[in-house]
């Protein structure tokens, strides 16, 4: 069915569309509706300042009577049908508000001999088993009918499998649910003499599903913080729920963290098998040492279909959070045998060295020798590189408890 889309701001605007209702053919049926976009008006208040011959009055004379609402209520929902000079047509109309939603159904005779329908996409399916159906023939014998079934592959292509069949029961088990994991229906029907179709009562394909998982955060999400200082680990739990009559089996979980700059990386962790109707908690620790910034958890379950599943949208959560980067710079205390010193100062050849190395983070802990470099300078101005392995030398790493490195030689 053609549509088109027609403005009526201007008054030429508005005379396009008269022009275009009072050429369309004699027995077309017609369906108007108004579209409303956000701050969008249509200008209904308008239309009766163009003229005799104006928006209205020709609605008017197709049998319209609601339409005229549109002069105080200005630019709400509308729906008209008609048919061109067929007074014994019925015509509809429903109005509506700033905040409704209308619907308007009617109905009209095609003088054709033949027609079909088809069905919404079947399955996905473990397995097919077999397929019914029943119709209510107005003329008999001048009522054909058939039934034809299309197989659906991973790609979408459809095959079709059974072609043509008038049978009220036909077997699917020879239908391989691997290769085509999902059917479609066809029903035709003609009648050459008096052209009333019959009425296909029902249809049905017996098969068995898969299972589904998905996220239910309304039972159970906990977050420990949104923002969180660097090094402070982000800690996430969320229910999983198998919402299917299958089981599932060893659940696949894929955990991706992307960083300020978009940066991808990626974890993955097999969980036990859930049940039908079974739930269990999702949960990850993420470190923040190296993050900073906005930054993105993707939990998604049963990634790149590890296993069969009936649907996909509701496997991924998004959890935001926040790393407050470490910009404030540790303290380091330097004493020879407990005292600080200035430049210059004397100090004893076989001075014990002590080197305190604070920082207010108390999660990223400076406990690794790596961090650290110690090297003397000699008044000669020989510089000698001191070794933590070294027996003189001693390294005490920061920890939960204190926020303290200390190195003493």
């Amino acid at each position: 069915m053609p549509f088109y889309l027609f403005k009526t701001d201007t008054k030429a605007e508005r005379e396009k569309l008269i022009n275009f209702l009072k050429s369309i053919r004699v027995n077309d049926v017609v369906v108007i509706h108004t579209l409303r976009q956000k701050d969008l008006l249509f200008y209904p208040e308008e239309w009766e300042s163009d003229g005799p011959e104006n928006i209205y009055s020709l609605l008017n004379s197709y049998g319209a009577t609601v339409v005229n609402e549109l002069k105080t209520k200005g630019s709400v929902p509308y729906i008209l049908t008609y048919r061109v000079q067929r007074p014994d047509y019925q015509v509809k109309e429903v109005i509506g508000d700033l905040t409704s939603e209308i619907e308007l159904v009617n109905y009209f005779e095609l003088p054709r001999r033949e027609g079909n329908t088809q069905s919404t996409i079947i399955g996905p399916a473990a397995s097919w088993e077999n397929f019914e159906w029943n119709s209510n023939e107005l003329e008999v014998p001048n009522d054909n009918e058939s039934i034809s079934i299309y197989g659906v592959n991973q790609n979408g292509s459809e095959v079709k499998l059974f072609d043509a069949f008038t049978q009220q029961n036909q077997d699917l088990r020879s239908i391989n649910a691997k290769e085509y994991p999902n059917l479609k229906l066809k029903w035709s029907a003609s009648d050459s003499l008096k052209r009333t179709a019959s009425q296909l009562d029902f249809w049905r394909v017996h098969y068995t599903g898969l299972p589904d998982i998905a996220f239910h955060p309304a039972l159970l999400f906990t977050k420990n913080k949104d923002t969180l200082n660097q090094g402070f680990p982000l800690k996430v739990e969320i229910l999983a729920q198998n919402i299917s009559t299958k089981d599932m089996d060893s659940l696949l979980v894929k955990f991706t963290v992307i960083d300020s700059r978009n940066k991808p990386v990626s974890s993955y962790t097999r969980m036990m098998p859930v049940k039908a109707m079974a739930s269990l908690i999702v949960s990850q620790t993420v470190k923040t040492n190296s993050l900073r910034g906005a930054c993105k958890l993707f939990i998604e379950l049963n990634p790149n279909d590890d296993q069969p599943e009936s649907v996909k949208f509701n496997n991924v959560a998004i959890v935001d959070f926040y790393v407050r980067r470490d910009v404030r710079r540790p303290l380091l205390d330097v004493t020879f045998d407990g005292k600080r010193i200035s430049d210059y100062d004397l100090v004893s050849n076989r001075s014990k060295i002590q080197i305190n190395l604070v920082d207010e983070n108390e999660t990223l802990l400076l406990d690794d020798t790596s961090l650290f470099e110690i090297k003397l300078e000699y008044p000669n101005r020989e510089i000698k590189k001191i070794y933590f392995d070294q027996s003189n030398v001693t390294f005490t790493k920061a920890s939960e408890n204190t926020s303290t490195s200390q190195m003493k030689l």
